[in-house]
């Protein structure tokens, strides 16, 4: 004999751990991969590369083999440079 499937099924909730509750703002020495970089700068990756190469734009770290990050704030300050040289001209 089988019994009846309740169709509304009480899922569990989410653990709230305190670790994850009281999530500080990033700090500007914070490390950015590509993807965030993109969001901040409308860049493809070849354009990216391409001004890094040609020493326009700020080197990532390299923190592994396949792992790349900018600091955040070289980022700001790189962007904010150009801001600068925009309002003198």
């Amino acid at each position: 004999m089988k019994l009846p499937i309740s169709k509304t099924r009480k899922r569990p909730k989410p653990v709230q751990d305190s670790t994850t509750a009281d999530v500080p703002t990033p700090d500007p020495s914070t490390l950015i991969r590509f993807s965030e970089l993109k969001k901040i700068l409308p860049w493809s990756r070849t354009t990216c590369w391409r001004a890094i190469r040609e020493k326009r734009f700020p080197a990532p770290l390299k923190l592994g083999r396949n792992l790349n990050a900018w600091r955040k704030s070289e980022i700001v300050a790189w962007i904010d440079k150009r801001a600068n040289q925009r309002d003198q001209s």
